[in-house]
């Protein structure tokens, strides 16, 4: 608040700011599907978290969006107001925590596999374009 006031900064959206840097609009232009991703997907993504201004700009340019997590607590609502078509979690089953962690590679490669598989499946059908 100090800088803002005495050097005449201005507060912006981390994730705006990151996604505007390396050009994510344009890079939209020529795709169908976007994949991302977070720890944690629950009712605080919308708020500010990158996965809800990565969904909103693919949204609003008719770019499908898959987000994979580790823990999946976010209502259908939640995912329908962001603009997201599915969300997975890579954790399989009941674990701890260090247990999740320390499978997140495989998890991660397992579920991606999948998204992939249904990705080529809709553009199989004709359903991939914009």
């Amino acid at each position: 608040a100090g800088a803002v006031a005495f050097l005449g900064a201005r507060l912006v959206s981390g994730a705006g700011y990151l996604l505007d840097a390396i050009g994510f609009d344009e890079k939209l232009d020529d795709t169908a599907w976007v994949i991302t991703g977070e720890g944690r997907f629950d009712g605080q993504t919308r708020h500010g978290k990158v996965v809800a201004e990565v969904a909103a700009r693919a949204h609003t340019r008719g770019v499908k969006v898959v987000v994979l997590c580790g823990a999946l607590h976010a209502d259908v609502s939640d995912m329908t107001a962001l603009g997201i078509r599915a969300a997975f979690s890579i954790v399989q089953g009941p674990c701890t925590l260090s247990e999740a962690l320390a499978r997140t590679r495989e998890g991660l490669y397992r579920t991606a596999w999948s998204v992939a598989r249904l990705i080529q499946a809709d553009s199989s059908t004709g359903n991939s374009s914009k």
